[in-house]
């Protein structure tokens, strides 16, 4: 049982120093619930850092920028943070991104959107999606 650290390479020896010393806290890696977050910008590290660092419970298992040379944690490990600590409210958010971006408009008026049932979603998930332009599988939570 090894214990969740951003990469040694983006790790800073005082992000580790203040663990050992017990100023911030570290989960072990078979208690770190991993989830897929989609990547949109909304859901991006740079955009939910700053509220995770105001959080009292989420900034203790959390480098500052300091201790990272200005720079943010590692995207797998910031979710693997937040997921765990806060799972329903990733769950919740992750729902207001999808339900934002596949949001019909109630006078879509070019009919452009695409209404399916749970079955044809579940069994279109089974297939990845390939384009030549992105890869991507529709994620749910």
């Amino acid at each position: 049982m090894g214990v969740l650290l951003p990469s040694l390479r983006g790790t800073s020896l005082g992000f580790l120093r203040d663990i050992l010393k017990d100023e911030k806290l570290h989960l072990k890696s078979n208690e770190v619930i991993h989830s897929k977050v989609p990547l949109y910008n909304e859901l991006a590290v740079k955009n939910l850092y700053p509220d995770a660092m105001k959080d009292p419970q989420l900034s203790k298992y959390l480098p500052s920028l300091e201790q990272m040379s200005n720079k943010l944690p590692e995207r797998d490990f910031f979710f693997g943070i937040m997921c765990t600590l806060k799972r329903q409210y990733m769950v919740d958010v992750v729902q207001q991104a999808h339900s934002n971006r596949f949001k019909l408009a109630d006078d879509d008026p070019g009919k452009r959107g695409i209404l399916i049932t749970d079955t044809w979603l579940e069994e279109l998930n089974k297939h990845p999606y390939y384009s030549s332009k992105l890869n991507f599988n529709v994620i749910m939570l």
